[in-house]
This record gives C-alpha cells, structure tokens and sequence, in this order.
C-alpha cells in the first residue's frame, strides 16, 4: 500500500514539473495579438537591411504552438487534478486500514486479557 502510495506521489511530482514547464513555454512565447507597427524613419532603416517583419505564417505557426502549449497545459492539469484525487484516496485507505489494524490488535488485546481472568479466576477457586 505504501508503495503504490510513492509511486502515486512520484507521478503527482512529475506531472507538477511538467505543469511548471508548461506554464513556462506559455509564459515565454511571444505574443501574438498585437504587432508593434515600426516608426516611418524605422520603415527605412528596416528597408536598407531587407527586414520584412513577421509573416503571416510564423504568427501563425506561433499562435499554434502557444495554443498547443496551453491545451497541453490544461490536460496536464486535469491528470494532475485526477491524480491529487486519487493520492488523497489511497491516503485515506492507508489510514483506514491503519485504523483497523489497530482496532485488532485492541481487540486481540482485550481477549486475552479476559482469558487471563479466567485463568485467575479458575486459579482462585481451586
């Protein structure tokens, strides 16, 4: 029990880590909503090197990839989320069947204790 319990925390770990990575690539990706239109004296100094600014198709192929990244992101986040309920359930079967060992050995206990009364008991009236 315990063991499937490190490997549930392990998975949990990584899909955190994979999350954080996510965020990250999201996070760090250029924006795509907004392309900043270059001054007049900057049309020409562009002209003169031959830059043409972002085409259509990286902008594209950019607005793809962030959105990948946060489709990703958000699928890792419901594994995670389905992961976290899963861990907090093993959790509580591990403190159930905790709870039950030590309802046993209380009533283990408690027998032989009772069987040692008799004994005396017997002991006494002999």
């Amino acid at each position: 029990m315990q063991e499937r319990l490190n490997q549930l925390q392990l998975e949990n770990d990584r899909l955190n880590g994979e999350n954080r990575r996510l965020r990250v690539l999201a996070a760090t990706a250029p924006s795509t909503t907004t392309v900043a239109s270059p001054t007049t004296s900057g049309i020409s100094s562009a002209m003169a090197y031959g830059y043409r600014g972002p085409t259509m198709s990286t902008i594209t192929a950019s607005r793809e990839a962030v959105e990948a990244a946060l489709r990703e992101s958000k699928a890792t986040k419901e594994r995670l989320r389905d992961w976290d309920r899963r861990l907090k359930q093993v959790s509580r079967d591990v403190a159930l069947v905790s709870m039950a060992d030590k309802d046993h050995e209380w009533f283990d206990r408690y027998s032989e204790a009772k069987e040692v009364i008799k004994e005396q008991e017997l002991e006494v009236s002999c």
